[in-house]
């Protein structure tokens, strides 16, 4: 099989074949974004369990820092996918 054969192949009957691919690429990572930023129970010592979103003042600094940045992402993304 050659690389003209495979090309053809994705051309004549997927012409559209990568934008999907995309599409579906950036709602998964959308999904999967949003679903991290806000689960409630990603650092667990035995019987305590916290997220890294609900920002405390009594964190560590680069828990803070990380809450931060998750929720400055999440913006983002939904000032792309508006745009």
């Amino acid at each position: 099989m050659k690389l003209d054969d495979v090309l053809q192949f994705f051309d004549v009957r997927h012409p559209n074949l990568a934008l999907i691919l995309l599409g579906v690429s950036i709602g998964a990572a959308t999904v999967l974004d949003i679903t991290g930023v806000f689960t409630n129970c990603w650092i667990s010592n035995g019987k305590n369990c916290t997220g890294i979103v609900p920002f405390d003042s009594t964190e560590p600094a680069w828990l803070a820092a990380s809450s931060w940045m998750l929720f400055i992402s999440v913006g983002v993304m939904v000032i792309l996918l508006l745009y």
